[in-house]
């Protein structure tokens, strides 16, 4: 059951996903996936005692160092960039790549020339990438969204060459023009080969002319127009008011909503979608004047920007039956000018960089409190040399925010907010010196090290959204190891720090206005060498070897990469030791790898051999009343063999039927998969995406099961599919009885891919109206003095518009249970679950009130009112063990059944979490450890979850009554921000000196 669940929920957010890509929006679906690191020894860098303090140094301005250093090589943040474009790919890469091309017509079939074509690529690397830890630039591969780009011919037809496929890609037309839309590829590219879409139908639309011009009048050259489609819902003022038109991508959020107080400006791939929304978009000519087609009939919204003006917002207006409407002269507004200084100290700065914005009422509109300030800043910078600046084109309402970039490459820094009426002075604050004595595990001195500071907020545990503050010019070594820091700003900071032959180290400061010292340590760098082959032991030439790592967060998210030479080998370095570390190997040729390492075998030093399967192949037929489906379907495949830590491996595959109803998608990693078969709802356009989804109108599954993908072979499918016709809501009603006495405030649940629940009358009678045609298990519970009991259970298929009717009469008995203490007295309060043996999904027939089961009273008794079946009964205590027996409750029998508890096993011992010591200064720093038992028979072990309250200064755990096998142990540390996580085993006869060794993040 919770195999169909995660499926459901998968493919839901299949259309979620196509739905904001389509808008611009990138794959923060991921975020779902929000699994902690995995399990497994840890190997921790050993920790040394502080040095001696520092010796006093010169004043910030004129530190010189001590003695003349010799030069140090220093890793430059760009190597990886370099690295993977230092040399074409050869022929054994490219002769793998894809091809797609298709045809640009009008609904009429006439050919529509000239429009750009691009292939855009959403994988998670896009947004989650902390490259060396922040210390580095991502390389292109893994921050560019675009795959491929042409523009169609005179007869509208459009190539696009040497694709390296991924799950999920979009096709963009026209994307910042007037004809702007966008849809999912669902067809599956095959290597070496060209995929034909076919026909692709713009939707019909007007074109709407116009004039721009400022507010006295002038013409408005290079305005952008941007018109909104009649969504389903209307635009809510609040989005209005708070000034959605004037969101650009070089835009930022300033927020101050306790306890964020931080600048998010958008990462540079989901910038690049900003600007390529699929919205009829033009820039007004020199004259002011504008020209937008492909606006779709009805009513729309037409929005413009331009840097130092006041947004503009028109509408909703009708767009006619005319094939061209003129919409007059536009105006837009000045706004407000803001204008002020930034100074530090008594001298004016120049070239800093800033945004200036107005604060909108979000406690009002969001409810975020009145304390909450948020702002969309618009970018003012640099300053003049005078240290002054100015900016237009603010709203006239709200109090002004600052945020201030002393030079690039520094942490962003808030002000404000200023009455709108006020003279706006941006005073630097207080900044003082930080020293820093960088050693290695031996106390020696580190010299040529970088360094990179992170204000502690809670954004900022999003590493791939902050990258660290550089300083540049501003940190010197001035002896081996010792470096100084100048004018960084008082408050919460995290150091990061790293050297040629070593890892990253860091460490948390608090930096008060008299500076302060800090040891960072860092272990060693651990290089590990990658041999990627085929099957057949031969190597693989520029395959891509990505190290995913949970470094500086609890997502997985790429930390390094290399590409191969033509002996199959690379080498990724300086690799962090301590957190969960697996590989991703890419080549178009092969499914991709993965391996997870563990920290032994990073210090092994030994080669780690990665063999690429070219994976298998799924073809076959899909048929409607034994006939080939009257038009293409679409196949959606999901991977049943889930890859911890590693969300991609959740992504879906796509592919089409042909004429015939044949299909082929190629090359699948080895394994089980489920597939589904839908009519085309994704190739739509965004509009209509929006509108299923609004509507709550996800099709139906056509048809779905299961495969198996064997390495080098085909497996073949064929698949009877429902006809795809317009959707008639059925109903399913009928009557609960039980003994043949009606049965009022029965509990009738009906799940599929989506639940509804309905509950009997004073008759018995129940109705559940609406329901979508697909395939449901229905349940029936009722409540009684016995517990919450399951009286009915059945799979039923319901048809486009049936009336079902169902039709219970279930025989039901009494089952008493006495359950005894292992000392042979009565257990009060003992939990009895029951599980039904015949069914496959485990389901528990009686759970009680509160979910847990039927609990015995004071003489350690229970009655289970049971199905004629046979079931695994599971008594288990908070103080005891637990028992299992197994029971026929067709045959009750004439005296009580005793159940006597099994001891439970003592588990205790203690955790340690590598590079984690107490904050003396945290005013509370709560420290929470969760057990649970997740193997052994199957039976959910209800009952034995255990949550403990650690002490930061023992970090000590017991359990009395716990139980021998597999067990998931998670710790939550409140001023980290991240929950960690692993798995150990407890012998059959517990274990008292156990040791949970967790990563540092």
């Amino acid at each position: 059951m919770k195999r169909r669940e995660a499926g459901f929920a998968r493919s839901s957010v299949v259309l979620l996903l196509g739905a904001l890509a389509l808008l611009g929006g990138l794959a923060w679906w991921l975020l779902r996936d929000d699994r902690p690191g995995g399990g497994g020894p840890r190997v921790e860098v050993p920790r040394v005692d502080t040095p001696a303090p520092l010796a006093p140094v010169a004043e910030a301005e004129g530190i010189t160092p001590t003695r003349e250093l010799a030069p140090t090589p220093v890793v430059p943040v760009v190597a990886v960039a370099d690295e993977l474009d230092a040399r074409p790919a050869p022929e054994s890469f490219t002769r793998e790549l894809s091809g797609l091309h298709g045809r640009l017509v009008e609904a009429d079939g006439t050919p529509v020339p000239n429009l750009k074509v691009e292939l855009l690529q959403l994988e998670l690397d896009l947004v989650m990438a902390s490259f060396e830890g922040g210390f580095a630039d991502p390389p292109k591969r893994f921050s560019e969204p675009i795959v491929a780009t042409t523009k169609a011919r005179a007869d509208g037809v459009f190539e696009l060459h040497d694709v390296q496929s991924t799950p999920i890609m979009v096709l963009g037309i026209d994307l910042g023009g007037g004809r702007a839309t966008a849809q999912l590829v669902e067809a599956s590219f095959t290597r070496g080969a060209t995929v034909d879409l076919g026909d692709i139908v713009l939707p019909p639309h007007v074109t709407f002319t116009g004039k721009l011009e400022d507010a006295e009048g002038a013409p408005l050259a290079g305005a952008r127009l941007r018109v909104l489609p009649q969504l389903p819902w209307p635009i809510p003022p609040q989005a209005l008011q708070v000034g959605v038109q004037d969101i650009r991508s070089d835009c930022a959020a300033l927020i101050a909503v306790d306890p964020v107080r931080t600048v998010m400006a958008m990462p540079a791939p989901l910038r690049f979608l900003f600007d390529r929304l699929p919205l009829p978009t033009t820039r007004t000519e020199a004259d002011g004047t504008f020209r937008v087609a492909g606006i779709p009939a009805g009513l729309v919204t037409v929005l413009v920007d331009h840097p130092g003006h006041l947004g503009l917002v028109r509408g909703p207006i009708p767009t006619g039956r005319r094939a061209e409407q003129d919409i007059g002269t536009l105006r837009l507004p000045e706004g407000r000018t803001v204008s002020g200084r930034v100074v530090a100290g008594e001298q004016p700065l120049a070239g800093a960089r800033l945004y200036v914005g107005a604060t909108l009422p979000i406690g009002q509109i969001f409810g975020v409190g009145e304390d909450g300030m948020v702002a969309i800043g618009q970018p003012a910078g640099p300053t003049a040399a005078d240290g002054t600046f100015s900016l237009g084109g603010l709203p006239e309402n709200g109090e002004v925010v600052c945020a201030l970039q002393r030079q690039a490459g520094d942490p962003w820094q808030l002000f404000g907010p200023f009455p709108a009426d006020t003279a706006i002075t941006l005073e630097l604050p207080p900044a003082t010196t930080l020293n820093v004595a960088i050693q290695d595990g031996k106390q020696q001195p580190v010299r040529g090290a970088e360094l990179r500071f992170v204000e502690v907020t809670p954004v900022n545990e999003l590493p791939f959204l902050f990258k660290p503050a550089e300083l540049k010019g501003r940190v010197t070594e001035v002896e081996p190891g010792r470096y100084v820091v100048r004018e960084l700003p008082i408050g919460e900071w995290r150091v990061l720090a790293r050297a040629p032959g070593y890892g990253i180290g860091a460490e948390q400061v608090t930096l008060p206005a008299e500076g302060a010292t800090t040891v960072l340590t860092l272990g060693g760098a651990v290089s590990l060498s990658v041999q990627v082959t085929d099957a057949a032991a031969q190597p693989i030439d520029y395959a891509l070897v990505t190290a995913l790592s949970t470094f500086q967060g609890a997502h997985v998210m790429p930390f390094t990469a290399a590409r191969t030479d033509p002996e199959g080998k690379a080498t990724l370095a300086a690799l962090p030791i301590a957190s969960p570390l697996a590989l991703r190997v890419v080549h178009p040729g092969y499914a991709r790898g993965y391996l997870k390492i563990s920290s032994e075998e990073l210090l092994a030093n030994a080669p780690v051999v990665v063999a690429l399967a070219r994976g298998g192949d799924l073809v076959g037929r899909v048929q409607t009343q034994g006939a080939p489906p009257p038009k293409p379907l679409m196949l959606l495949l999901e991977s049943r063999d889930d890859i911890d830590n590693v969300p991609e491996s959740e992504m879906p595959h796509f592919g089409l039927t042909q004429a015939d109803g044949t299909f082929a998608v190629r090359h699948l990693t080895p394994g089980r998969w489920r597939y589904m078969v839908f009519a085309r709802f994704l190739s739509a356009g965004p509009l209509d995406l929006v509108k299923r989804i609004a509507a709550d109108n996800e099709p139906e599954p056509l048809a779905e099961g299961e495969f198996e993908i064997a390495e080098g072979q085909e497996t073949t499918l064929e698949i009877e599919a429902l006809p795809d016709v317009p959707m008639v809501p059925a109903r399913l009603f009928g009557e609960v009885r039980v003994a043949g006495e009606r049965i009022a405030g029965a509990q009738i649940q009906v799940a599929g891919r989506r639940w509804e629940n309905a509950e009997s009358d004073a008759q018995g009678a129940f109705a559940i109206e609406s329901l979508r045609p697909g395939r449901y298990t229905v349940t029936v519970h009722r409540m009684s003095e016995h517990g919450r009991s399951l009286i009915h259970q059945e799979s039923i298929l319901l048809g486009s518009g049936e009336q079902r009717e169902l039709r219970v009469d279930a025989q039901m008995s009494a089952f008493p249970v006495v359950v005894l203490q292992p000392d042979g007295a009565p257990a009060e309060g003992a939990t009895l679950s029951t599980h039904i043996q015949s069914e496959g999904d485990d389901q528990s027939s009686t759970v009680s009130f509160g979910g847990g089961g039927t609990r015995t009273d004071a003489e350690g008794r229970a009655t289970l009112e049971l199905l004629p079946k046979r079931f695994s009964l599971v008594a288990s205590h908070q103080e005891f063990g637990r028992t299992k027996v197994e029971i026929d409750a067709a045959r009750p029998p004439d005296e009580p059944l005793v159940v006597t508890l099994l001891a439970g096993v003592p588990i205790a011992g203690r955790v340690e979490v590598a590079g984690w010591r107490p904050d003396p200064n945290a005013e509370r720093e709560e420290i929470q450890l969760y057990l649970s038992p997740i193997e052994g028979d199957g039976v959910p072990d209800e009952g034995f979850d255990r949550w403990f309250q650690l002490e930061a200064e023992k970090l000590t755990f017991e359990l009395k009554n716990g139980v021998g096998g597999r067990w998931r142990a998670m710790l939550w540390i409140s001023n980290s921000g991240s929950m960690r996580q692993l798995e150990f085993d407890v012998p059959a006869g517990g274990a008292t000196d156990l040791v949970l060794r967790f990563d540092s993040n």
